[in-house]
């Protein structure tokens, strides 16, 4: 929630014990967000991305692939930047913290940390990726048309940069995601190798 909720427009990425100023709309969407807040000194909070996708359920990768399959041409903000992260890849390294703090009762270990891959893409950067893994494949592809965000309409404003800096979590945790590509690889290695529900049945999405 971190890369939404703080209103940003720097070059860099967040760091975890930067000061916030929070992006009011968003904001007041994640009142979890202010509870945990309140008792990370007892345990662990890993506020990730806004760009998780994986092979399955409704997400960013999912959905340009599902568009290349009747559109030649897809628009995508090119003005906003953050860094996409595989669910498969958080989800392993959840596992390895929740070790950590079971093992280790080191009070540096629990708190609120980024996790994070360290990339810094656009959302356009990012479908071009997409498509080009999956041309590679034999599956769906689309140019990509770069578009702002004033062209693009959304309920809440998101912030120019969301990029966050897993630093803290590398450090107290090691814990280290896969580069960026070679995730989005996997993600579609595993949707090739499953049958997708939302397209024609007994096809993968990447067939």
């Amino acid at each position: 929630v971190d890369g939404l909720c703080f209103r940003r427009s720097k070059s860099r990425a967040l760091h975890r014990n930067r000061h916030s100023s929070p992006n009011q709309r968003l904001w007041r969407q994640q009142a979890g967000w202010r509870a945990s807040r309140r008792c990370c000194n007892r345990e662990l909070r890993d506020p990730t991305r806004q760009l998780i996708y994986s092979a399955t359920g409704a997400n960013f990768v999912r959905t340009m692939l599902r568009l290349a399959q009747t559109r030649d041409e897809i628009a995508v903000v090119d003005d906003q930047r953050g860094g996409p992260t595989s669910a498969t890849d958080v989800a392993s390294a959840v596992i390895q913290i929740a070790m950590n703090l079971v093992l280790r009762p080191e009070p540096e270990l629990r708190g609120v940390f980024h996790l994070s891959t360290d990339s810094d893409l656009s959302w356009a950067d990012f479908a071009e990726a997409i498509f080009a893994a999956s041309a590679q494949r034999n599956g769906p592809s689309a140019r990509v048309r770069r578009i702002s965000s004033a062209d693009y309409s959304s309920v809440a404003k998101r912030p120019a940069n969301s990029c966050l800096n897993g630093a803290k979590l590398r450090s107290h945790h090691a814990v280290k995601l896969m580069p960026w590509r070679r995730a989005l690889e996997q993600c579609l290695d595993l949707m090739d190798r499953h049958l997708d529900a939302t397209s024609i049945p007994g096809k993968s999405l990447l067939s």
